[in-house]
């Protein structure tokens, strides 16, 4: 008697055996919202491109012939030197706290190999040097961007080192 309502309940389907089934309206609205979520983020993931950039402390130097750009140089690591080329763009801030501080677009001229010691006077600018570093050379474009530098001293400078779907953030790079 025990066995044979055993074996009839084994025999029958139970209701969590079948399959989802999706049959209201309101059920079918809200799988079409989660598709249309998830593609749209998909998309939003490839499409937006965003910068990738290295920011360094640097030091304002001016040119002796005024025909001469102003420069801005900073020194690097050799990992970064290595993502660092001739011709990338380049913001370089000048001012500070209690001054106008203002923002000079320029391109990066150089990128040298291993300093064997950094020049003193660049040394007193920045306020760390890294191990076996390397020297950015910055020229600056002043056409169209205000006042002429007037003062050497210490600046910021930002190399932009190119733009990447959004997407890729979420990848591990490998070293090298």
């Amino acid at each position: 008697m025990f066995r044979e309502r055993a074996l009839e309940r084994r025999a029958r389907q139970e209701p969590l055996d079948d399959r989802l089934q999706i049959t209201a309206p309101h059920e079918w609205l809200m799988v079409v919202g989660l598709v249309l979520v998830v593609v749209t983020l998909a998309l939003y993931g490839t499409l937006v491109r965003v910068e990738r950039s290295v920011s360094y402390d640097a030091a304002l130097i001016l040119p002796a012939a005024a025909a001469a750009p102003a420069e801005a140089v900073a020194l690097v690591s050799p990992a970064d030197a290595a993502l660092v080329k001739a011709g990338d763009r380049a913001q370089v801030r000048v001012g500070g706290p209690g001054s106008d501080e203002r923002g000079i677009p320029g391109q990066v001229v150089e990128v040298s190999a291993d300093l064997d010691s950094p020049p003193e006077w660049l040394s007193d600018q920045v306020s760390a040097i890294p191990r076996q570093p390397h020297l950015v050379r910055v020229a600056l474009d002043q056409q169209g961007s205000g006042p002429p530098v007037d003062a050497a001293g210490v600046a910021s400078m930002r190399i932009v080192l190119g733009r990447e779907p959004l997407v890729w953030l979420l990848v591990p790079r490998r070293a090298g």
